[in-house]
This record gives structure tokens, C-alpha cells and sequence, in this order.
């Protein structure tokens, strides 16, 4: 008798920020954002069945340089 194999779904999010030049610029809703997420959730999609994309983290105002 063969044995069921459990499908494992792997579920990730991914996370999109605001470049720093976007941000130098006062841009709010950037074109570097939208190019992002499209690109990411293409490669998700392209990633196979076993992942499931769950959630987007978008952050439009934080850089990490400022801290340093």
C-alpha cells in the first residue's frame, strides 16, 4: 500500500519599502513601490503551488540609513 504524501504549503510575505531616492524626492506612492510588489508577487506565483503568498508589508517612509 503506498503512503499519502502530505502537501507542505509553504506561506510567505513579502516586504516592500520606499527607496531612498524615492523618499529624498517627497514621493508618497513611488513608482519604485508599485515596480516592486509587481515583481514580487510574480516571483512568488513563480516560485510553485507550495507557496502561498499571505501577506505585503509596504513602508513608504522609513529608510535605514537615517539610523546610522
Amino acid at each position: 500500500m503506498l503512503e499519502k504524501t502530505k502537501n507542505v504549503i509553504f506561506k510567505v510575505a513579502i516586504y516592500i519599502r520606499l527607496s531612498k531616492e524615492d523618499m529624498d524626492r517627497g514621493y508618497d506612492d513611488s513608482e519604485s513601490v508599485k515596480n516592486q510588489k509587481i515583481l514580487l508577487e510574480e516571483y512568488v506565483k513563480n516560485l510553485g503551488e507550495e507557496y502561498e503568498l499571505v501577506d505585503i508589508y509596504i513602508d513608504q517612509r522609513i529608510y535605514w540609513n537615517k539610523f546610522q
